[in-house]
């Protein structure tokens, strides 16, 4: 169980991450297991390790991803989603949603790459997750 800080509530010292972290904050909502969401979570998790060296509060963490992507056989489905991961505008289905698909999995894995490359380039999309 974390914080909005991503911070351990038993251990506040100790920062969880990705899948790994279950939020307390007013969502409560696990995040979802993807490579997206521990590259976001990983780099606001480096920005809370280092704004509490410097005393320097950040706002908390919040995140919606802005799509999903599905993969079944050589086909795929890609489609919008708004800050509550509900589906909006289109559906893109077939080959060309799976290459798309593919090419957005690789700047996602590559991400933690351009962040060594270009310090302080990672941000992402979708931070302000409308809250119920």
């Amino acid at each position: 169980m974390v914080g909005t800080d991503l911070r351990s509530v038993s251990h506040p010292s100790i920062l969880a991450v990705g899948d790994s972290a279950h939020p307390n904050g007013p969502t409560g909502a696990p995040f979802r297991p993807s490579a997206q969401t521990a590259a976001v979570s990983g780099v606001y998790g480096a920005e809370q390790a280092v704004a509490r060296v410097v005393g320097k509060p950040i706002r908390p963490f919040s995140f919606s991803t802005f799509a999903q992507a599905i993969a079944v056989g050589r086909f795929a489905a890609l489609f919008p989603l708004d800050a509550n991961d509900n589906p909006i505008l289109f559906v893109m289905g077939g080959r060309s949603a799976r290459r798309l698909r593919d090419i957005l999995v690789w700047l996602v894995l590559h991400f933690i790459t351009f962040e060594r490359l270009l310090p302080g380039v990672q941000t992402w999309p979708g931070h302000k997750r409308a809250i119920a």
